[in-house]
């Protein structure tokens, strides 16, 4: 959780917004699912997980999940970020990418691992970080 904190607090201050849990209700009555925080930027609705564990199975699931919502919101981008010290970006990629090709998942995305994530987002300004973000969503 205080990975989650943390990256949800910077990003809100930086680009002074405020973020929400996500939370998708509508697979079934008993099924459901979330992210950490969503932010929308530019009409691009930000899904933001931040996972402090090694397991890329955990994500696919909750990718698979999330392309089935009923109430996804409109352009929706997911961006994962891997806390998990070592973790291999790849394993997420190859997952969601296999996601994509077998069962029709939609949603784009993007991974990183949490230097990485620091690297590009801290120290930007508000509009440097805006673009950045949009521009990830562009790609």
């Amino acid at each position: 959780m205080k990975n989650e904190s943390r990256i949800r607090e910077q990003l809100c201050k930086v680009l002074n917004v405020k973020s929400e849990k996500a939370n998708f209700n509508h697979l079934t009555d008993i099924i459901k699912t979330s992210v950490d925080f969503k932010i929308n930027l530019g009409g691009i609705n930000f899904l933001i997980e931040v996972d402090s564990n090694n397991v890329a199975k955990i994500i696919f699931g909750q990718y698979l999940l999330l392309n089935k919502a009923k109430d996804l919101p409109q352009k929706p981008f997911l961006i994962i970020i891997h806390c998990y010290d070592g973790y291999n970006i790849e394993r997420t990629n190859k997952h969601l990418d296999y996601a994509k090709e077998v069962y029709g998942c939609f949603i784009p995305y993007m991974a990183f691992a949490e230097k990485e994530w620091i690297n590009n987002t801290v120290n930007k300004s508000k509009d440097d970080l805006e673009k950045y973000l949009i521009s990830l969503a562009n790609k």
